[in-house]
């Protein structure tokens, strides 16, 4: 059974996402931010999800960017919202603050149709919920940026260039984001 680690990086609707992932043959573990990465290894995912949570990913994600660091290109990872910006950070780009905070609020999201964003409608419809976001033009050449939300132009997903490593700003576990169903699909195809 294929194994799929949750980083909780504190935040309330954690389990929202283990929701959206529970509902398939997956042995799913949630762990604490403030594992060891030695504990990440010994638990031996075949796929991570940085959560969401509240507050910078320098400063507050623990463990998530150096797992990312550690796991990239041996296995997928997806991050969501400070997981998103975690992927960010582990490969050298920059935060800031978003040009105007969102909290519980949906955007069109339009996307160039790659990778985890495969056989989605663009726009479609995404939650979001954050105050920071990735500045796009500070992203290195192995992340790709494919979303953006369409009211204020900000960038809402990442992908890496060589390996299976996505982000995304918006929630895919709200049920107000349209089609987080698939990207959860498509995110678990590629464990194996």
């Amino acid at each position: 059974m294929r194994r799929l680690v949750l980083i909780n990086n504190k935040d309330s609707f954690v389990y929202n996402l283990y929701h959206l992932f529970a509902s398939y043959d997956l042995d799913l573990k949630v762990v604490s931010n403030k594992v060891p990465l030695s504990r990440l290894e010994r638990l031996r995912p075949d796929g991570l999800v940085v959560s969401p949570g509240p507050g910078h990913p320098e400063r507050d994600a623990g463990v998530s960017v150096p797992a990312i660091r550690r796991f990239a290109g041996e296995i997928p990872i997806l991050g969501v919202c400070l997981g998103h910006q975690c992927i960010g950070v582990a490969y050298g780009a920059q935060i800031r603050r978003a040009k105007r905070i969102v909290h519980g609020k949906t955007s069109p999201i339009e996307h160039d149709g790659s990778g985890i964003l495969s056989g989605l409608e663009s726009p479609f419809q995404g939650m979001r919920y954050h105050s920071l976001v990735i500045e796009e033009s500070s992203l290195p050449e192995e992340l790709l940026p494919c979303a953006w939300s369409g009211d204020d132009g900000e960038l809402m997903a990442v992908r890496h260039a060589d390996y299976d490593v996505y982000g995304v700003q918006f929630h895919p576990e709200s049920f107000m984001t349209e089609g987080g169903d698939r990207i959860a699909r498509n995110f678990l195809e590629l464990l194996g």
